[in-house]
C-alpha cells in the first residue's frame, strides 16, 4: 500500500531505517521511475551530516557507488534521490546463507574495493564499510552505499563519529593514532572473513562497549581461515596459503603492515579469483570442529584426531549386514533450561484516532512490551507519520508507554490517513497501524457572530421584558411562566441550530448555560408557589400564567418537533427562529405594557 506523495515522489513502501533517517522506495512521478529516497528531519545536528553525504555522493561517480540524481528539501524535510538498486544488502545475504562460495565472496570484496580505490583516490575515506552498506544487486553487481560517516582527507572534514565496533579497525579506537584509508582496507578483511566463515574474525559478549573490543583486537588473533576451508583444497591447491597471507596484511593491527592501497587488496584478491579452478569457486567453507576446553597454560590446545573405530569381526562371504549409523551423542543434563522466547509487542497493536477537526489534537497510549530480552532494553521510535508526536522517543524500560499525539494542524488537508510508527529495540522491530480522519474545521465565533449573537440576544429578551415588568410591578408574576417557558424553548432551539451548524464548544455551552438558567428558575418559582398555595392571590397569578404560556409553548413546541425532523436545514430555522421570537417578543410587548 503507499505510504503517501511527498512533493513529486510517491513512497511506495520502506527499504531500510536508521537513526538519522529513512529510506524509501519511491517512484518519481514526473520521470516515471522508481529511485530509493532517503529523508531525515531537519534538526540542526543531523542537516550538516546530511548535506555532506549528498555533496560526497555527488562528486563519487563510480559503477559500483550509488548514484545520486538530487537532493530537495521538501514540507521541512531533506531528502536525497538516490539510485535504487534492485537486490539485497549483504547482511540479509548472510543472514539468509550463513556463508557464500568462495568465488562469489572474492567477486563481492573485488567490487568493494574497486569504489573504495575510485573513493580514495578522491581523498575520500567510507569510515562504515560493513555488509549491511554493501548492496548486491540481481545481476551481481555491487553497490556502495551511506557516505554519511565519510571524511575528506584533503580538508579533515567528515560529518559524524566512528562507524560500526565490530569492523573499526584498532586505530579507530586509539585516540593516539589517527585513522585513513588503511581503515576502510581492514573492515573489508573482516567483511571479506565473515562472507567466508559465516561469523566474524573478532567477537566479544558486550557489542556495545568499546573498551571490549580495544581489548580483543590487541590481544586476540582470528581463527585462521585455512580451518574452514576442506582439507584436500588446502593441501593440494594452495588456495589456503594464499587466503592466509591475503587476512595477516588486511587485518594486521599495525597499519603499516596493512595493505597500502585499496587497488593493491584487489590485485591479489583477483590473482586469487583467477587461480581458482571452476569447481573450487564453488565451494562453501565450513566450520572447524569443536575441540575440548584446553587446559595447557597458554589456553591453546591442539586438534586433536577421533579416535579411530574398532574393527569389529569380519562378516562371512554371502553374509548380508545390515549397516547401523550410531546416533550422534547428546549430552544429557538433569534440569535444561528452556530458552525464553524473545517478543516485543504493542498493546494496542493499531491506535485509531477517529475523527478530529482541523486544527484539534487528540492523544492516545501505547505500551510496548519486550519479553526475554538478555540485559537492559535499547529501544527508540525510528519512523513516525508527520502529523504523529511520540514521546518518549528512546526508552530502556522493558514495559513502555509511549504517548501518541495526532495533530491535524500537521495535516494540509482532509480525508482519511493511514500510516505506520516503526519501533526498534533489543527485541526486534515492531510496526504499529495509526489511522486518522480529518473533518474541515469548526467555524470560529467570528465567522459566526453576525448571526449568532443576534439570536442568543433574542432568547433573552423575553426574559428581559418580564424582569423589568416586575421591577415595575412586584406582584405581577403571572408574567413570570410566559417569560422564562419563551426563552427556554428558544434557547433549545438554538441549541438544535448550532449542533446542525457545527459550531464550536463555546456556542453550544452558550445555549446549554442559559437553558438550565431557565430551568432552574422555573423550578424556583414552582416552589415559591407551592409555599404560598393558600394565598388566592398568587393561585390565580398561577392559572394565568399557565394559560398565557399554552400559545408561545405550543408554537415553539411544534417548531422544535419540524426542527428535529429536518436539522441539516438549520439556515431555514435559524429564519424562523428568528420570526417566531420576534412575533411572541411582540405578543408579551402588548400584554405587559398594553397602553403602549
Amino acid at each position: 500500500m503507499p505510504l503517501g506523495m511527498l512533493g513529486k515522489y510517491e513512497r511506495l513502501d520502506i527499504l531500510g531505517h536508521g537513526a538519522s533517517g529513512i529510506v524509501y522506495l519511491a517512484r518519481d512521478t514526473l520521470l516515471n521511475r522508481q529511485v530509493a529516497l532517503k529523508e531525515i528531519d531537519a534538526e540542526a545536528g543531523d542537516v550538516r551530516r546530511f548535506l555532506e553525504e549528498a555533496r560526497l555522493l555527488d562528486r563519487l561517480h563510480h559503477p559500483n557507488i550509488v548514484r545520486v540524481h538530487s537532493i530537495d528539501r521538501i514540507e521541512g524535510h531533506l531528502v536525497i534521490d538516490m539510485e535504487y538498486v534492485r537486490g539485497k544488502n549483504l547482511a540479509q545475504i548472510l543472514r539468509e546463507e550463513g556463508s557464500l562460495p568462495l568465488g562469489q565472496a572474492l567477486d563481492i570484496a573485488i567490487q568493494v574495493l574497486d569504489a573504495l580505490d575510485y573513493a580514495h583516490s578522491l581523498q575520500t575515506v567510507h569510515r562504515d564499510i560493513k555488509p549491511a552498506n554493501i548492496l548486491v544487486g540481481r545481476d551481481g553487481v555491487v553497490k556502495l552505499v551511506d557516505f554519511g560517516l565519510a571524511e575528506i582527507l584533503a580538508t579533515n572534514a567528515y560529518a559524524g563519529g566512528a562507524g560500526t565496533y565490530a569492523y573499526m579497525a584498532p586505530e579507530d579506537f586509539s585516540s593516539e593514532d589517527r585513522s585513513d584509508h588503511r581503515s576502510d582496507l581492514w573492515a573489508v578483511g573482516v567483511t571479506l572473513y565473515e562472507m567466508l566463515a559465516g561469523e566474524r574474525p573478532f567477537k566479544v559478549r558486550q557489542t556495545r562497549d568499546p573498551f571490549a573490543w580495544k581489548r580483543v583486537l590487541e590481544t586476540e588473533s582470528p581463527t585462521p581461515v585455512t580451518e574452514y576451508l576442506p582439507r584436500a583444497i588446502v593441501d593440494g591447491n594452495g588456495v589456503g596459503l594464499k587466503l592466509e597471507r591475503i587476512f595477516e596484511r588486511a587485518l594486521a593491527r599495525n597499519k603499516q603492515e596493512r595493505y597500502a592501497t585499496a587497488r593493491a587488496f584487489r590485485d591479489d584478491l583477483v590473482a586469487l579469483r583467477a587461480s581458482l579452478a571452476p569447481e573450487l569457486a564453488e565451494v562453501r567453507l565450513q566450520p572447524p570442529p569443536a575441540y575440548p576446553t584446553s587446559t595447557t597454560p597458554n589456553g591453546m590446545a591442539p586438534p586433536q584426531q577421533p579416535p579411530l573405530p574398532m574393527r569389529g569381526p569380519q562378516p562371512m562371504p554371502g553374509t548380508v549386514v545390515a549397516e547401523v549409523v550410531p546416533e550422534p551423542s547428546v549430552p544429557k543434563t538433569l534440569f535444561r533450561r528452556r530458552p525464553r522466547p524473545v517478543l516485543f509487542v504493542a498493546d494496542p497493536q493499531e491506535v485509531d484516532f477517529g475523527e478530529l477537526r482541523k486544527g484539534e489534537k487528540r492523544t492516545l497510549r501505547v505500551r510496548v512490551l519486550s519479553k526475554g530480552v538478555q540485559g537492559p532494553v535499547q529501544g527508540c521510535v525510528v519512523h513516525a507519520p508527520e502529523w504523529i508526536e511520540i514521546s518518549p522517543m528512546h526508552f530502556q524500560h522493558p514495559r513502555q508507554t509511549l504517548q501518541i499525539v495526532a495533530d491535524s494542524r500537521r495535516v494540509w488537508e482532509t480525508g482519511a490517513f493511514e500510516d505506520r510508527i516503526m519501533v526498534e529495540s533489543s527485541a526486534g522491530q515492531l510496526q504499529i497501524p495509526v489511522f486518522l480522519r480529518v473533518l474541515p474545521a469548526r467555524p470560529t465565533f467570528r465567522q459566526v457572530a453576525f448571526w449568532f449573537l443576534p439570536l442568543w440576544l433574542l432568547c433573552l429578551s423575553p426574559l428581559a421584558m418580564v424582569g423589568v415588568h416586575l421591577y415595575q410591578e412586584p406582584t405581577a408574576f403571572s408574567f413570570l411562566l410566559p417569560g422564562l417557558c419563551i426563552s427556554g424553548l428558544l434557547a433549545l432551539s438554538l441549541l438544535i441550530t448550532a449542533c446542525a451548524a457545527d459550531l464550536g464548544r463555546n456556542e453550544r455551552v452558550a445555549c446549554l448555560v442559559f437553558i438550565c438558567l431557565m430551568l432552574f428558575f422555573m423550578g424556583g418559582t414552582a416552589s415559591l408557589w407551592r409555599e404560598h398555595a393558600l394565598t388566592p392571590s398568587l393561585h390565580q397569578a398561577l392559572v394565568d400564567g399557565v394559560a398565557q404560556s399554552a400559545v408561545p409553548a405550543f408554537l415553539l413546541g411544534a417548531m422544535l418537533l419540524l426542527q428535529s425532523l429536518h436539522f441539516r436545514k438549520w439556515k431555514l430555522w435559524a429564519v424562523v427562529m428568528a420570526c417566531l421570537g420576534l412575533l411572541l417578543d411582540g405578543m408579551l410587548l402588548r400584554i405587559l405594557w398594553p397602553s403602549t
